[in-house]
Order: C-alpha cells, then sequence, then structure tokens
C-alpha cells in the first residue's frame, strides 16, 4: 500500500506537518524546483494555480487576485516574500534568481497574524539549505540557446565537532532574444552573480546559532515591446530603441539565528531570536515609447537597508494546547527618485542630474 509522505513546514511560525496545517499552501521541494527548472518568483506563476508575476522589473505578484502594482518606497507588497523568516521590503529585492533552495512554502490569503507585514494577499517563506553533518559536493549546470549558461554549485560539510558550514555560488547568463535593429544590443537578457553561505554553530545539546549571509549582483537590460504602428517593423524579436535600458540590483544582507530548546519549561518549549540586516541598490532606465524616436526615457533608482529583530516563544507542537509568543521589529531606510528627459540626445545628461536617492 503506498504511504503518503509527511512533509514539513514553518508556515505557522512552528515545524508542522502540511497535512495537519490548516493554511491554504503551495510547496516546493528542493526536488520539485529541479525538475521544473524553476529559477525565479516569474517561474513560479506557472507551477501553482492563482499566482501571477508581472515582469517590469520589480516583481508584480497577485495571489488569488489580490495585489498591488504600486512601487516605490511609500509603498509595501501586498504579497509579501521572507527569506529564512528575513522580510524582503523591496519588489525589486525578490525578483533574483533561486539557488540552493530546501523548499517554498506560498500562503495564500491574508497573514494577519504570523506573516502580518502588510500581507493581504498572501506571502512567499523561501527556506534555504542549512549546512549538513556529513561532507557534500553539489552542482548543476544548464545550457540553452541564446548562449544560456547557468551553473551553481555547493560545498557542505563540518568544519568541527560543533561547526558546520556551507558555501554555495551562482552564475546566471543569457543573451537576450529581443535585438535592437539600429544597435544590435540584446534585450530580456539575463545576468547575474550570487553568493550564500551558512555557518551553524552547536552551542549545547540544546542550544544553536544560526549565521548567515548572501548577496547579488545583477545586470540585465529588462525587456520592451515591438511598436510596429511608428515604423518599427517586424516581431516580438526586433525592436529598436534610442534611449538606454537597464535593469541593474545589488542586494545582500547578513542575519543571525539563536533557537533554544527548553524541554523541562512550560511541558516544552522553543525560543528563537532573529536579527538581520539588508541593502538593496536599484538602477532602472526604461525607452517608454520603445521606439527609434527621441520622445520619452524615464530613470528610476532606489535604496534601502533595513534592520529586523524578531523574537518567539513556541510550545511543544505534541501538546494539547498550541500557543505562540512573539515580539516583531523592523525599520527600513529607503528612498528613491524618479527622472526622465524629452529632449533629443539628453538621455546620459538628465541621468546624471537625476538626485542621489
Amino acid at each position: 500500500k503506498g504511504v503518503i509522505e509527511e512533509v514539513v513546514v514553518t508556515a505557522k511560525r512552528r515545524e508542522t506537518v502540511i497535512q495537519d496545517t490548516p493554511i491554504a499552501i503551495s510547496l516546493f521541494s528542493s526536488e520539485m524546483i529541479a525538475e521544473g527548472q524553476i529559477e525565479n518568483i516569474d517561474d513560479i506563476q506557472f507551477a501553482t494555480p492563482n499566482v501571477t508575476v508581472l515582469d517590469d522589473s520589480f516583481a508584480v505578484v497577485t495571489i488569488r487576485g489580490v495585489g498591488s502594482s504600486a512601487f516605490g518606497v511609500g509603498v509595501d507588497p501586498s504579497a509579501t516574500m521572507h527569506i529564512d523568516g528575513v522580510y524582503i521590503p523591496r519588489t525589486s529585492g525578490v525578483y533574483s534568481d533561486y539557488f540552493d533552495v530546501e523548499r517554498i512554502e506560498i500562503l495564500k490569503g491574508p497573514q494577519g497574524t504570523l506573516y502580518g507585514r502588510n500581507t493581504t494577499a498572501g506571502t512567499f517563506n523561501i527556506v534555504s539549505k542549512l549546512p549538513t553533518d556529513e561532507l557534500e559536493l553539489s552542482g548543476a549546470m544548464t545550457i540553452g540557446n541564446y548562449e544560456k549558461t547557468r551553473f551553481d554549485g555547493s560545498i557542505s560539510g563540518p568544519v568541527s565537532d560543533t561547526v558546520r558550514a556551507r558555501l554555495t555560488v551562482m552564475k546566471n547568463d543569457m543573451d537576450g532574444y529581443q535585438r535592437d535593429k539600429l544597435t544590435d544590443r540584446r534585450y530580456r537578457d539575463e545576468g547575474a552573480s550570487a553568493l550564500r553561505t551558512a555557518i551553524a554553530f552547536d552551542l549545547s545539546e540544546n542550544a544553536e546559532f544560526i549565521l548567515r549571509g548572501d548577496y547579488l549582483r545583477q545586470r540585465e537590460t529588462g525587456g520592451t515591446f515591438t511598436n510596429d504602428t511608428i515604423g518599427v517593423s517586424g516581431d516580438l524579436y526586433d525592436v529598436a530603441l534610442d534611449g538606454p535600458q537597464d535593469n541593474d540590483i545589488d542586494s545582500g544582507g547578513v542575519s543571525g539565528t539563536f533557537i533554544l530548546g527548553m524541554p523541562n519549561f512550560l511541558g516544552g518549549v522553543e525560543l528563537k531570536a532573529l536579527g538581520s540586516w539588508r541593502k538593496t541598490d536599484t538602477e532602472l532606465a526604461f525607452d517608454n515609447d520603445s521606439s527609434e524616436f527621441p520622445k520619452r526615457h524615464s530613470f528610476f533608482p532606489e535604496k534601502s537597508e533595513s534592520y529586523q529583530l524578531e523574537t518567539t516563544l513556541a510550545s511543544d507542537s505534541g501538546q494539547r494546547l498550541n500557543w505562540l509568543l512573539g515580539a516583531f521589529y523592523f525599520n527600513e531606510d529607503a528612498s528613491d527618485a524618479f527622472g526622465f528627459d524629452r529632449m533629443p540626445g539628453t538621455a546620459e545628461c538628465e541621468r546624471a542630474a537625476i538626485p542621489d536617492p
């Protein structure tokens, strides 16, 4: 007889079996991510119902038809993202490649208590892989048309009897499938390099500290559309622009998680404390009319630096009454600017004149 595999999730801020978790969840394990070739949040929408992602350099995500297309430092997303418990405040910081991920949990619907940071549509809970007790080496490579190459590799294992470490690198490149008929430049390309590391310290039999860090550098052109009405002939693959088209992101951060199990206190509880720092710098440039005519070019730089502190005290899941007590602090220093030009040949001049956000 077949046996249903018990899958553990953390949708309730504690480890529970998905079959016993009363929340609408779409779950992707590391095997499902690899087999489905899910490389970023844009690929998720093709593998789960009621989730759509609009690729316009900012990840505009809707879950069950609920979402927000507004962007900027004055707006927080309706569909949020958490990576290893850390809230990602800017939508420009979520459109990055997935790699070395243990699982992705998509919680659908309002998350008013446990993931209550303006989460009206739902949240993506991404959990990265932890260091292993034994030495492990893994890697994957993808080769495709338009000079597509993607590589990610990991090394994980013990450093000492009480310390384990994991290091993962990722490199993804692809020439764009849209070609500028005037300059031969490519659009809709891919260009990202990333690094992720995790170090786990066994402080005692019931105490553990996990230090994580990650960095992403993305240099891409984004995409545009074909404007046949003003003289550009061709199909989806042929365009003509007179201005810049850039989607540059530098994003990274560090976090530390302290976990203490207290089996003899109140029938068994777990204390978890999380602290994090993240920074994201984004530079976007668009040729708004998507034509070779000098009509309008827009530039949108954005900067974000955030700090998060969170503490939870959770009862043992084996008790008849399950409870959780928590405290959350979040602070973000963010700024952005918007500039555009309408005159021929002044794009670079106007861009330089935009105030630093």
